[in-house]
């Protein structure tokens, strides 16, 4: 997409350099705002375990449950544009299969979006497991990161490797970047210790993982049932003919180092689900690629996304503008386009004079512009943001569920 010839004469400056940050500053720059993301980690830091990132799993498995509507429009919306870039190659189509609960699947909300659903029986050796299979999408999160990273700079977005202590340093002089007249701040573990910010309700989830080269593995399998634990058991493909194996969620684990005996309860567990993850049908013959590690910047009560105006300590007769858009912990990927956009209708609300925002704008067929459904999907009705109650929002959810996560 070309760089838009309209701009809007705002400075908007990102705080982050993981998938909400950068998915963010496209989304923004397209509308014409000029930004600035800083990071202490950048995009292409793909061997960084500073942010979680480059590890994640990243196929799209529904997060939200049946009654966070929020979650689900994120995530509705982020499908519909993934799904758009499977011809770009840095997206595929993967067939899904999910054990739950019984109660899990049934309160599955994704069934109009996702071409295929369909209710299928849980193992034998499970009462009480129900499965359900989908086709949905995946994606390799580092290279997927750089795509994302390319596309921002195609864009005229600047990355600044700089770490901010507080909220309120980018909108002053002397740092090295324009001033700010609003921050974004997507600093996921970040936002337990950002001045500014200081939110105690910011935890790691700790996740583990398996890379291997997998070439003949094409569907996803995932046993979310609880039997594991603290762990799970799951097999992602990705589209450089690798496959991810997972996993863990061990809440409040800050520990960054590889448990080997993990990693072995990992391959054995994807192994009984699937013997192609070996070219010879042997586990011996499976072929390790790396261990990964990574925290899952997650927050007690779901994800922050609101508008605030927070007081300068420093200078009393003064507030600064922020979108707070961090805390999604393992979902980022599956929910970035979703509050990218939530993100812009802020700014928006913030920035432009309110009697743009009665008028048709390109922004608001850009926004509307994703209702393209996967093929055999009937068309889910249009969500709308209502301005009133954008502003502000009370944690309604709880954190998620050991059984629906992975890293």
């Amino acid at each position: 997409m070309p760089v838009p010839t309209s701009s809007h004469t705002q400075h908007v400056v990102i705080l982050g350099g993981g998938v909400i940050g950068v998915t963010t500053a496209v989304t923004l720059a397209r509308q014409g705002y000029k930004v600035t993301v800083c990071a202490r980690d950048l995009p292409t830091d793909s061997e960084s375990t500073g942010f979680a990132s480059p590890w994640a799993g990243a196929n799209w498995a529904t997060f939200a449950t049946k009654f966070d509507y929020r979650m689900q429009r994120w995530e509705e919306y982020t499908f519909k544009q993934l799904w758009n870039l499977i011809p770009s190659g840095h997206v595929m189509e993967l067939p899904i299969t999910v054990y739950k609960s019984e109660q899990g699947i049934k309160d599955l909300w994704h069934k109009h979006l996702t071409p295929n659903f369909r209710n299928i029986p849980g193992p034998s050796s499970k009462p009480g497991v129900a499965g359900a299979a989908f086709t949905s999408v995946s994606l390799s999160a580092p290279d997927y990161l750089g795509h994302l990273h390319q596309t921002a700079l195609a864009l005229g977005v600047s990355f600044v490797r700089k770490s901010f202590k507080s909220v309120h340093e980018p909108f002053q002089p002397g740092q090295n970047i324009p001033a700010a007249d609003l921050v974004v701040n997507a600093t996921g573990l970040g936002a337990r210790k950002l001045d500014g910010c200081n939110d105690p309700q910011v935890m790691p989830i700790r996740g583990q993982t398996v890379v291997v080269d997998a070439p003949n593995v094409k569907e996803c399998i995932m046993a979310l049932d609880g039997s594991y634990g603290s762990e799970s058991a799951y097999i992602i493909p990705r589209p450089n003919g690798q496959a991810i194996l997972g996993g863990c969620f061990q809440v409040g684990n800050w520990n960054t180092d590889i448990d080997y005996d993990m990693g072995q309860r990992i391959l054995e567990r994807c192994f009984e689900l699937n013997n192609a993850l070996s070219p010879t049908g042997k586990f011996e013959d499976i072929k390790v690629v790396r261990h990964n590690v990574g925290l899952r910047p997650a927050r007690e009560g779901g994800a922050r996304l609101e508008f605030e105006m927070i007081e300068d300590a420093e200078s009393f007769d003064e507030a600064h503008p922020v979108v707070h858009a961090y805390g999604i912990g393992p979902a980022g990927y599956q929910c970035s386009w979703g509050m990218a956009r939530d993100v812009l209708n802020l700014v928006d609300d913030h920035l432009k004079p309110a009697s743009s925002l009665e008028m048709l704008t390109s922004t608001d067929n850009v926004k509307q512009s994703a209702t393209t459904t996967p093929r055999s999907c009937p068309v889910a009705p249009t969500t709308t943001r209502s301005r009133s109650s954008s502003q502000r929002w009370i944690p309604q959810s709880p954190i998620i569920s050991p059984q629906t996560v992975l890293i």
